[in-house]
């Protein structure tokens, strides 16, 4: 991803993602499952991070985080400053990705980043997932709670109780230590103790 970017396809990646999460499962998942499923752990998910999402962001901040490293090493008289970016097929295929257009916070610190490169200080590519993951989560939450008004099952206090409990049940997914019982049954089997106990992860 950091190297080919938007340039090459990962939709069959992800396809085979989600399979190999369907058949280990043993359910088959939706578009919005396969959405939250994508999510970082941190924010309700399972970490199963979408390649075709990702790599936009991965091969612009490593083309940033490849400039400063090569400035480091080459006298400004051999190597332009501005590097010719807007040569780059490559680059401005991953600049010009649709999947990166609802995201206008990101755009305009990559674009700060062209105007004043000095000032990129690395962790571009965690900064900015972080944010992106953010804003998936916050629209996949309004998507399904729309949706379930639009089904028309449930109407008035129903459909706002309903509507409210699907927003806390991904919201306390996220919090502090709610998938400490993945990591209870590994602790106690190190241990060599029988039962399930939670402990605190560092």
């Amino acid at each position: 991803m950091r190297a080919v970017g938007a340039v090459f396809d990962f939709a069959g990646i992800d396809l085979a993602t989600q399979s190999c999460l369907a058949t280990i499962t043993g359910i088959e998942t939706d578009a919005s499952a396969w959405a939250l499923a994508s999510l970082p752990v941190r924010l309700g998910g399972l970490g199963l991070h979408s390649c075709a999402d990702t790599a936009a962001i991965a091969h612009i901040a490593a083309t940033f985080d490849g400039e400063a490293c090569l400035s480091s090493l080459v006298t400004p008289y051999v190597l332009p400053h501005a590097m010719l970016l807007d040569e780059d097929d490559t680059f401005l295929a991953s600049l010009e990705d649709p999947r990166l257009a609802p995201f206008d916070s990101i755009l305009e610190k990559i674009q700060d980043v062209l105007q004043a490169r000095d000032n990129y200080g690395g962790r571009g590519q965690k900064v900015w997932s972080a944010t992106a993951h953010d804003e998936r989560r916050k629209a996949l939450i309004d998507a399904m709670t729309e949706e379930l008004g639009r089904s028309g099952q449930l109407q008035g206090s129903a459909l706002a109780l309903k509507q409210v409990q699907i927003r806390a049940r991904i919201q306390s997914c996220s919090g502090q230590h709610a998938s400490a019982w993945l990591y209870g049954r590994l602790a106690c089997e190190k241990s060599g103790k029988t039962g399930l106990r939670i402990v605190a992860i560092p």
